[in-house]
């Protein structure tokens, strides 16, 4: 037990020691300067602006990546529209043209109905004198 103790005074002690060298003013500030402006403090400022412009660069591509989805996709969608737009006109044309069709048989289907009672209407008249004379 008496170890414990002695490992945490000394923590204690070193602890003390260290907040009163901080206290003094016998180091010049630019000694401090040098210390806190080590290497290693270099390297970590630099490794976190680093991280900060990656994380900013891969912001930017995630947030771009919909727009160009979305781009592309309206894309499709105009050419599909255009292309059902297209095959509607080809659709009216055909549907015109076979309006005018039926029509015309519909025309022609009159003309040989009258021709028909015409010739049916002779028929009976010349039927008529055959038997008539006798």
């Amino acid at each position: 037990m008496s170890l414990q103790w002695t490992a945490v005074a000394t923590f204690l002690y070193a602890e003390v020691f260290l907040v009163l060298l901080l206290c003094i003013p016998f180091i010049s500030p630019t000694r401090w300067q040098k210390i806190f402006k080590s290497r290693l403090v270099q390297l970590h400022i630099h490794m976190k602006l680093f991280r900060s412009q990656r994380n900013l660069y891969l912001g930017v591509e995630v947030s771009d990546l919909p727009e160009t989805n979305a781009e592309e996709e309206n894309k499709k969608l105009k050419e599909e529209m255009r292309k059902i737009k297209e095959e509607l006109e080809s659709t009216k044309k055909n549907l015109h043209k076979s309006e005018s069709e039926v029509l015309a048989i519909k025309k022609q289907c009159e003309g040989l109905t009258k021709e028909y009672d015409r010739l049916l209407a002779e028929h009976s008249k010349l039927q008529a004198q055959m038997d008539g004379p006798k």
